[in-house]
């Protein structure tokens, strides 16, 4: 396909024909763009779009800055991003493209979601749905479709995300659209995930590698190693993990993704505490947290801040480490993503049972009833553990069985190992 369009446009520069060579440099960059090579892409995008320019080609510099911005999007550089975005939004709500004002809006939907400013990203992405629904774009549908479904999923509505992801899902295999239906596989093992279901988050997210892989696509490839390598942790199976981290680590850097770079730093973060090399985490957490706050995407930086707490407290640094965790939960809150909520929370009262066991509980209940309320199994596990090793701390035996009980439950049907090595060890 590239080979193709590189010749088309040597037809149209011998014939001088300039909406030609803007078409060909379009067609190239967005070849370049599938197969994850974004600065390549940015390239040809430019030279188009300065082309365009040049011949007052409004359409096409409308189209080339969406095309532009969706590709700093995908580099992790939303403020660009979003100037372009709003610069191809305008030029389309002034010509009355409207199939181009409903692609603008979803990839500003895109970019406030990464800003975390969910319920924006929720508004922007709907007026995208309703524009595509009304043009009958089926693959629109399916795309606005799939960025709704990461929203819910934030917010902590894993049932409404499911249906979705599933949509597009169904698109996807309804018009061959392979990208898609990686993608969708993806998600949809992420809800499983969050389930507590680790063996079917590991055959979707196996299936996003092998189509990945297939058709190119080098993030697609790094996004599933970084979340089997999520699976692999879960399981207690940490050298696994470190190599999917690295391998997906190793992908994004090559790409320029800073945002896919500190979510695997935070990942890695993570498998180090696990480990108990705590020094080691706080590296990889410092270097995640500087990254995200370069890019201005807040969505990981409460995941962050949950974990440095946890590294402080495991050092014997309370202060800092409660100092932490409410930085972590009150950015939680802020942006309205449960699932990070309930990370913060079981956070707060891990580091308050150091000396405050009633309030270490009452914070910990709290987390267990939002991971209850949304269904969260996995994380509902891990409240009844955290909650079992305040109450043995606080000498109430007798509740703390009774709680560890029913954490043993949760994580020997979904088969996860970590877990029952940790009861195991807290037994």
């Amino acid at each position: 396909v590239l080979e193709n369009h590189k010749e088309a446009l040597d037809i149209y520069e011998k014939l001088n024909d300039k909406k030609g060579i803007v078409v060909a440099f379009n067609y190239i960059g967005n070849a370049y763009n599938d197969m994850g090579n974004l600065g390549t892409a940015l390239r040809y995008y430019e030279k188009a779009l300065k082309t365009s320019e040049e011949i007052g080609y409004k359409s096409g510099i409308g189209a080339l800055s969406g095309n532009i911005g969706y590709t700093y999007m995908k580099k992790s550089d939303f403020d660009t991003a979003l100037e372009f975005c709003e610069r191809y939004l305008a030029i389309c709500t002034e010509i009355g493209d409207k199939a181009g004002i409903g692609k603008a809006s979803g990839n500003i939907g895109t970019i406030y979601f990464e800003k975390g400013e969910l319920d924006t990203a929720l508004t922007y992405n709907k007026r995208y749905l309703s524009i595509v629904e009304d043009l009958s774009d089926t693959l629109g549908i399916g795309f606005a479709s799939n960025s709704i479904g990461d929203v819910y999923y934030e917010k902590g509505e894993p049932g409404t995300a499911m249906w979705y992801y599933k949509r597009f899902l169904e698109i996807s295999k309804e018009i061959g659209y392979k990208s898609g239906i990686g993608s969708a596989s993806c998600n949809i093992g992420l809800v499983h995930l969050l389930k507590g279901d680790l063996d079917t988050a590991w055959d979707l997210f196996k299936e996003y590698r092998v189509i990945s892989e297939q058709i190119g696509d080098r993030l697609g490839i790094a996004i599933s190693n970084k979340n089997i390598g999520d699976v692999c942790l879960e399981r207690g199976e940490y050298d696994c993990a470190r190599e999917s981290y690295e391998k997906a680590l190793s992908i994004f850097d090559a790409a320029g993704d800073k945002r896919g770079v500190g979510i695997a730093y935070l990942c890695m973060g993570d498998c180090s505490i696990e480990n108990h090399q705590f020094d080691e985490a706080m590296e990889y957490l410092k270097q995640a947290e500087k990254l995200l706050l370069d890019i201005d995407c807040k969505m990981y930086l409460s995941n962050i801040y949950s974990l440095i707490a946890e590294v402080h407290a495991e050092k014997g640094r309370f202060k800092r480490a409660i100092a932490t965790a409410d930085k972590a939960l009150s950015l939680a809150q802020e942006i309205g993503a449960k699932e990070k909520e309930i990370i913060g929370l079981r956070i707060m009262g891990k580091v308050m049972a150091h000396d405050q066991c009633d309030k270490a509980i009452s914070f910990l209940k709290q987390s267990l009833a939002i991971a209850k309320k949304q269904k969260m199994r996995l994380n509902e596990g891990k409240c009844y553990f955290d909650i079992a090793v305040v109450l043995k701390k606080c000498k109430r035996e007798a509740e703390a069985q009774e709680y560890l009980e029913m954490g043993k439950a949760i994580f020997s049907s979904s088969g996860a190992k970590r877990w029952l090595d940790k009861i195991q060890k807290f037994s």
